[in-house]
């Protein structure tokens, strides 16, 4: 009896110590993305990197939602529709059947919401902490997505506000 007792007691040990590892992510794997999602930048103001970042998300075709340049947050979407998106598409509406309002919660296409902060640290240190995330959107408004983690997304959107930067310096010296 004594031996079950234990065999039993180490199993609950190894299955919480197991439980407890999958649930808490690496603190590597955090810093990791971190450093990539930050970017300091030197050299520039913090009115003109933020219409750096601004004019960015906007070339690159999104909607900027929410901008509070007093608080340095930005949040912005690029939304590309799917072909049968409209919840007027009678395709749409019939392929339901039976129940006419789950028409409208059909999927009405994917992109991109960016949400960043952007931080002076000194009158010409700037830092810039961004989030993308990839997101299927729904015809009631509803969205669903997840963290995008690589890498060369974030360094080429923080590449171009670099030179956007650039282009703004070199404006308002002529």
């Amino acid at each position: 009896m004594e031996i079950k007792r234990t065999v039993f007691l180490l199993m609950v040990i190894a299955l919480g110590l197991w439980m407890v590892g999958c649930a808490t992510p690496p603190a590597t794997k955090l810093l990791e993305d971190r450093s990539f999602q930050t970017q300091i930048f030197k050299g520039a103001s913090y009115n003109t990197v933020f219409r750096a970042v601004v004019n960015v998300l906007q070339n690159e075709g999104s909607i900027v939602n929410q901008e509070e340049k007093g608080s340095g947050r930005l949040v912005a979407r690029i939304e590309k529709p799917d072909a049968l998106s409209s919840p007027n598409d009678f395709t749409a509406l019939v392929a339901e059947g039976d129940a006419p309002s789950s028409a409208w919660d059909h999927r009405r296409g994917e992109g991109y919401e960016v949400a960043l902060n952007v931080d002076p640290i000194d009158d010409k240190i700037v830092e810039v902490r961004m989030t993308i995330q990839k997101v299927e959107f729904y015809n009631e408004g509803g969205a669903r997505g997840s963290v995008m983690v690589s890498e060369e997304g974030y360094t080429s959107l923080f590449d171009k506000v670099r030179l956007e930067i650039k282009r703004q310096n070199a404006k308002e010296h002529v």
